[in-house]
C-alpha cells in the first residue's frame, strides 16, 4: 500500500503542496514561492457577498493566503468562519496563526513532527508543518480559537502571515542542534516549548500571559481536558461551546438548519461533521453517489471540505484545473496535497442544457442538479485574491470532474522520478446525515 492510501485510509490525510518532503507522514501544504509583499497585496480587499447569484449559497469569510504548508488550518477556519457568519451575520477573522501555534506545540512536545537532516555531523531539524481537518479540529476542542487581531493585532487585517514563515525559521533554529529544544529532554518539557514558542512568534505580553492563565506554564491544560480542564470567561481565548454557528443536517430525507455552538460540530458533538472518502480508481461506479452527497450539502449552504491533490501544470490563465492543460504540458508539475472549501458548482444535463456556476437558481434548479453531470466545483483557496504568478477569479478557481478524477501521474514521496496513477479528489467533509 503507498503512503498516500495509508493515510487516506487512517483518516490522516496529511496535505502538502511541496515537490519534496522530509518525512512521510507529514505534507505540509507547500509556501507560496513569494514572500509576503512580493505582489503588494498588503491588506485583505473588500470581498463583496454575490451568493444570491450563485447556485448554491455558501456565505465566505475573506479569502487569504498561506505562506507556509498549513493550508489545512486554513480551510479548517473558512470553515467555522463560514457557520459563524451564516449564524451571527458578522464576518469574524479567526487566526489561523494561533491554531498553528498549538498545532507546534503538540508535535514538538509529543515528538510527533519534527523532521531530522543530518549533514557532516551536524543535524537540522524542522517542524513539519502538515496536518488534516481531523488534526484541525482537534486543536480546536483543546485550546479552542483566538481572533486574528487578538493573537496578533498588526495581522488582523493581512491576507497573508508574515509572522507565522517568521516563527517557522526561529523554531527550526531552536530544533537543530545547539538550540534550546535541540534534546529530547528539552522538547518534553513544556514550559520550554512554551516559551520558545512565545519568542518565535513574538507574541506581546499580554497574550502571553492570557494564554498561560487559560492553558498553564507548559499548556497543560486543555479545554476538553478531564481532571485537568481549562477554562476562559471573557478571556480572548475562545472554547468551541462560547463560538455560535448554524449547521445543516440531513434527517429523513429533509434538509434543515439549526442553530448550534462550534463543538457540537467538532467530532463527538451532537452535530458533527464527518469524513468521508470520495471514492478513487478502485470504485468509480461510487462517484455519482458521492458527488450527489456533496452537492445536496452545497444546496443547503453548507461550507462542504474537500480534500484533493494538485498538479500545478493543470492549471490554465483562467483558474481552472483541467486535465487537459495537464496533458498538453506533457509531464506533471510541481505537486502536493490541499484542502480547501467548496463554494458553488456547474452541472450539464442530457439535453445539453447548463446549470452555470455564478447563476442565481431557484430550488427546483438544484433539485433538478442532482440529476446532472457535474462539469466542475468551485473552490474557495487559501492562495490570496490576486496574484502574479498563478490566475483565480478573485480567489477562487475552478476544479474540473476530467481533472479530479483523473487519474494523473503522481510523484512518490521517496522516489520523484517514479511515478503512479492517482484520482486527485480524495476526501469529502459533510453535515449529519449527508
Amino acid at each position: 500500500m503507498s503512503t498516500l492510501d495509508l493515510l487516506r485510509h487512517s483518516r490522516w490525510l496529511a496535505l502538502g503542496l511541496a515537490l519534496t518532503v522530509s518525512a512521510p507522514v507529514f505534507m505540509g501544504c507547500a509556501p507560496d514561492d513569494m514572500t509576503a509583499g512580493d505582489d503588494d497585496e498588503g491588506a485583505l480587499a473588500p470581498q463583496e457577498d454575490t451568493t444570491s447569484e450563485e447556485i448554491a449559497n455558501v456565505l465566505q469569510s475573506a479569502v487569504r493566503r498561506q505562506s507556509i504548508g498549513n493550508c489545512w488550518i486554513y480551510a479548517t477556519l473558512g470553515w467555522v468562519e463560514s457557520m459563524n457568519k451564516l449564524r451571527t451575520g458578522v464576518e469574524t477573522n479567526y487566526s489561523e496563526s494561533y491554531v498553528t501555534f498549538w498545532d507546534w506545540f503538540g508535535k514538538i512536545t509529543n515528538n510527533s513532527g519534527v523532521s531530522t537532516e543530518t549533514t557532516g555531523g551536524t543535524t537540522r531539524r524542522s517542524i513539519q508543518t502538515g496536518g488534516s481537518w481531523q488534526l484541525a479540529v482537534t486543536l480546536i476542542r483543546q485550546r479552542g480559537m483566538m481572533k486574528e487581531g487578538d493573537f496578533i493585532a498588526d495581522e488582523a487585517t493581512a491576507e497573508m502571515s508574515a509572522r507565522q514563515a517568521a516563527a517557522e525559521r526561529v523554531i527550526n533554529e531552536a530544533l537543530s542542534d545547539g538550540g534550546e529544544l535541540a534534546t529530547p529532554e528539552a522538547r518534553r518539557d513544556g514550559t520550554r516549548v512554551f516559551n520558545v514558542l512565545v519568542r518565535a512568534w513574538n507574541l506581546n505580553s499580554s497574550i502571553a500571559t492570557t494564554m498561560r492563565n487559560v492553558f498553564g506554564n507548559g499548556g497543560e491544560r486543555r479545554f476538553d481536558g478531564y481532571s485537568n480542564r481549562a477554562t476562559s470567561t471573557r478571556t480572548r481565548a475562545v472554547p468551541p461551546n462560547r463560538i455560535q454557528i448554524r449547521t445543516q443536517q440531513l434527517v429523513n430525507n429533509s434538509v434543515t438548519a439549526v442553530n448550534a455552538t462550534l463543538a457540537d460540530v467538532l467530532p463527538g458533538g451532537q452535530y458533527a461533521w464527518r469524513a468521508a472518502d470520495y471514492p478513487g480508481l478502485w470504485n468509480t461506479a461510487g462517484r455519482p453517489a458521492a458527488m450527489r452527497r456533496m452537492l445536496r450539502a452545497l444546496n443547503a449552504d453548507a461550507p462542504v471540505v474537500v480534500s484533493w491533490l494538485v498538479d500545478f501544470n493543470a492549471l490554465d490563465n483562467a483558474g481552472s484545473f483541467r486535465l487537459s492543460q495537464l496533458q498538453s504540458a506533457g509531464r506533471p508539475g510541481r505537486q502536493g496535497g490541499h484542502m480547501t472549501v467548496l463554494h458553488d458548482y456547474q452541472v450539464r444535463f442530457s439535453d445539453g442544457t447548463v446549470l452555470a456556476a455564478g447563476t442565481p437558481a431557484s430550488p427546483a434548479d438544484r433539485e433538478r442538479a442532482l440529476t446532472g453531470t457535474v462539469e466542475f466545483l468551485r473552490v474557495k483557496n487559501s492562495w490570496g485574491v490576486s496574484r502574479s504568478d498563478r490566475a483565480s477569479m478573485q480567489g477562487y478557481y475552478d476544479l474540473h470532474l476530467d481533472y479530479l478524477h483523473g487519474p494523473i501521474a503522481w510523484s512518490s514521496e521517496s522516489n520523484p522520478m517514479s511515478t503512479r496513477n492517482e484520482a486527485p479528489l480524495n476526501e469529502m467533509i459533510l453535515p449529519p446525515g449527508f
